[in-house]
């Protein structure tokens, strides 16, 4: 477990809980449709960084892995 491909994801919660919650990587395993994250700073796709979206979709394997995010400007984007 913790091996595999980091998504620049972040694990997301409500928007009440934003200064009391610890920002964790997403993991590949973890990927799941309806799960709510935040695109991360520093990542290529920074003109999305900081936003929160709903995974939608996820391709692949734990090794090579991809997932379709519904951000909140309802842009559909793969990470």
């Amino acid at each position: 477990m913790g091996s595999g491909p980091v998504f620049p994801l972040v694990n997301g919660s409500g928007p009440n809980e934003e200064m009391h919650r610890r920002l964790l990587l997403l993991q590949a395993y973890e990927a799941r449709g309806g799960k709510v994250v935040q695109v991360r700073h520093g990542h290529w796709k920074d003109e999305f960084a900081g936003m929160r979206g709903t995974i939608q979709e996820r391709w692949g394997n734990s090794e090579h892995a991809a997932v379709e995010v519904l951000l909140e400007n309802w842009s559909s984007e793969l990470f």
